[in-house]
Parts: structure tokens; sequence; C-alpha cells
């Protein structure tokens, strides 16, 4: 990978919020994400992420929950519509 872009959203469609976070990660830096310097456990737990934000039997909900967290140069927004907003916090060199 080497194409980048300032900021990546990415839709959650397998259920792990986590491995979408990697994704978009990985897609703003222009790496691999087996290559991405900082780990996502380093900055915050994958499992309660995905837990915290795994579908429930009603949609009904009084309340929107919204994470958001910088990790490798990027901050990561996720948000109760099951989309991660990873956008580069500095500019890219040329």
């Amino acid at each position: 990978m080497n194409e980048r872009a300032n900021t990546v959203t990415t839709p959650i469609t397998n259920g792990h919020v986590s491995e979408a976070v990697v994704q978009a990660i990985s897609q703003v830096n222009g790496v691999d994400p087996l290559e991405l310097d900082s780990p996502l456990y380093d900055t915050i737990d994958p499992d309660a992420l995905d837990r915290l934000f795994q579908p429930t039997p009603t949609t009904d909900r009084d309340i929107e929950s919204k994470i958001s967290f910088t990790i490798a140069g990027c901050e990561v927004t996720i948000t109760d519509n099951r989309v991660v907003a990873a956008k580069r916090l500095s500019p890219v060199d040329t």
C-alpha cells in the first residue's frame, strides 16, 4: 500500500469493530495492517471495543454511543451507526 488519504471512513460489516479500526488506520497511513507501528491493544482493548459496539437485539436506543482515541498518528472515531473514521493528524511528507 502506498496511496494515502487524509481521512478514511469504513463501515463495520463483520461484527468486529477492532478489525475495521485496524483497516482504517492502515489505509490512512498507507501500510499493511501487519506493519502498523502501534498495535491496537497498546492503546485500547480490542475485545472491549468489539463488545461496546456489538449489535443489540433492538435498535431503539435513547442514547448515542461514540468513542474517539488517537493511535498511529490518527484520530479514530467510532459511532453507534457502525462506522469507523480515521483521520491523519499530521500532513504527509511528499
